[in-house]
């Protein structure tokens, strides 16, 4: 479990994951021995399942996101077809879930003759009864959850906002 100093040492990361343990200890007033400590055993336990850099797509020639459910004709062939979609290196995330898909990919492409080429690949997939694509104009935000529960319960308001009620208007 992680206590109130591990969410402090999990805010500083989460804003920069580059941040130096020297740096995270004089921002939470404890050791660089003791941040060091914390982030390995946060690393062992799966609290921290990652770090390093994220690369821009679109700096890649990767022109578009694009979010394809899935349907399967049998849901026992789940584990097949994800083992198929990670073949495929422009499908960077699947989930299985409920609803109208079993799946839900999120894949890049460079334009829309590569979407068509790599709907081709996933619909040959053995088990892919069918698919609905749906494109991604742009992207609002992408972030972290919240390290603080407090945080997370509270809505932030916008720049110079002094909203109290539903009525209210921002400037």
């Amino acid at each position: 479990m992680i206590d109130q100093l591990d969410k402090q040492i999990l805010e500083v990361l989460a804003a920069d994951a580059r941040a130096a343990f020297k740096d995270i200890a004089d921002t939470c007033g404890v050791s660089r021995a003791a941040v060091h400590q914390r982030v390995e055993r946060m690393k062992r336990d799966g609290v921290i399942i990652g770090s390093g850099f994220q690369v821009n797509p679109q700096s890649l020639g990767y022109e578009t996101c694009t979010f394809i459910g899935v349907t399967l004709s049998q849901g026992s062939l789940f584990d097949k077809v994800a083992d198929a979609l990670y073949q495929i290196p422009e499908v960077v995330e699947c989930n299985f879930t409920t609803g109208a898909y079993a799946m839900m990919l999120r894949l890049y492409c460079r334009n829309n003759t590569d979407l068509m080429r790599i709907l081709g690949m996933i619909c040959r997939i053995e088990g892919v009864a069918s698919t609905e694509t749906l494109i991604s104009l742009q992207q609002t935000f992408s972030r972290n959850i919240p390290i603080s529960l407090s945080e997370a319960h509270e809505p932030k308001r916008r720049r110079n906002c002094k909203a109290t009620t539903l009525n209210d208007s921002c400037d």
